[in-house]
């Protein structure tokens, strides 16, 4: 009598723990986000030359990306979606540098936002960043003297 009462009480804390257990260790199933050669290929269109370090999915359908360009490296968040319309992306950089970059290429002002089809698109090329660059630390380097 005093082990059905025991088993009864013990069964129920056992199966928990054990659905508790496969619930941790199970993966997540996930569908993935954007094909990633749709966001290298939309990254190379604004910022070419650049290299695609890395691209992986981030949270709700997001992309981090890293790119490099000369000794310069910049990361950032591709958003679809979050109040956009079908066809535009948000930008959300990781740190100062990376926004100053997006800011000249993205297509609305005041925000990050990268337009399906930008009336006028905005883009910036490793070389002429790499160029931009040299020019200034020539004029730094000018003034010196």
């Amino acid at each position: 009598m005093f082990t059905n009462r025991l088993l009864r009480a013990i069964g129920p804390v056992t199966a928990l723990a054990t659905l508790f257990a496969i619930a941790y260790l199970a993966p997540i199933p996930a569908l993935g986000n954007a094909d990633r050669a749709i966001v290298v290929a939309l990254v190379n269109g604004r910022l070419p030359g650049w290299t695609v370090e890395e691209a992986t999915d981030a949270w709700e359908g997001a992309t981090s990306v890293t790119l490099g360009c000369g000794g310069d490296e910049i990361g950032f968040q591709i958003v679809p979606g979050h109040g956009l319309p079908a066809g535009m992306v948000w930008l959300q950089p990781t740190d100062g540098s990376a926004n100053r970059i997006l800011s000249e290429v993205s297509d609305y002002p005041g925000y990050l936002i990268w337009l399906e089809k930008p009336l006028t698109p905005h883009a910036l090329s490793c070389q002429d960043l790499l160029a931009r660059q040299t020019r200034s630390r020539g004029r730094a380097a000018g003034s010196v003297d």
